[in-house]
């Protein structure tokens, strides 16, 4: 992972991943056995044009979104499935868990980012 992120640069990683997921599970919902292209989340530029409220508001916007649909999907919906370029055979369900377990570990750093942030601002 790319040294030097501050904390728009993180949210935008996360927004990207997670526009990632969602593209993913549509195409895994109404397509049978899409393929699925591979993309360096952490290598999309950033929109500079936006804040980094707005990047969190768009990012929760969206987890919301997929939250609610992932919440109604019926237990064949979670095992339909996708052919990822460089991870083959994926379903629903273990994009579902990849993309969490992504957010889980870049939560501590987004902690560490917003305390430092706070700390140079309370100086």
């Amino acid at each position: 992972m790319p040294g030097g992120w501050g904390v728009s640069n993180l949210l935008w990683h996360l927004l990207t991943a997670q526009q990632l997921l969602s593209g993913r599970v549509e195409k895994m919902l109404t397509e049978a056995n899409p393929s699925l292209a591979s993309l360096a989340a952490w290598a999309v530029d950033i929109d500079e044009g936006s804040s980094g409220a707005e990047i969190l508001e768009k990012y929760l916007h969206m987890r919301q979104a997929s939250l609610t649909l992932l919440g109604g999907l019926s237990p064949a919906d979670w095992q339909r499935s996708g052919m990822h370029d460089e991870f083959g055979p994926v379903t629903v369900l273990s994009q579902a868990g990849y993309f969490a377990r992504h957010d889980q570990l870049h939560l501590p750093q987004l902690e560490k980012l917003v305390s430092s942030v706070a700390n140079i601002k309370g100086s």
